[in-house]
């Protein structure tokens, strides 16, 4: 799936060292899992939409 990085994400490439600590916490928290089983969920329902052009 495409995805493209900017400014505002609120998710994203989490560089640098005030990202790592933020990242490790969601990581040991289970934050990460759960974000995760969540997305997974919704491509699950929009699997038929997922064509090649779209992903």
């Amino acid at each position: 799936m495409k995805y493209r990085q900017h400014g505002q994400n609120i998710v994203g490439a989490n560089i640098g060292w005030r990202a790592r600590p933020v990242r490790m916490s969601a990581f040991i928290g289970g934050r990460v899992v759960s974000w995760n089983d969540v997305n997974l969920k919704v491509l699950g329902h929009m699997w038929a939409m997922l064509t090649p052009p779209n992903g």
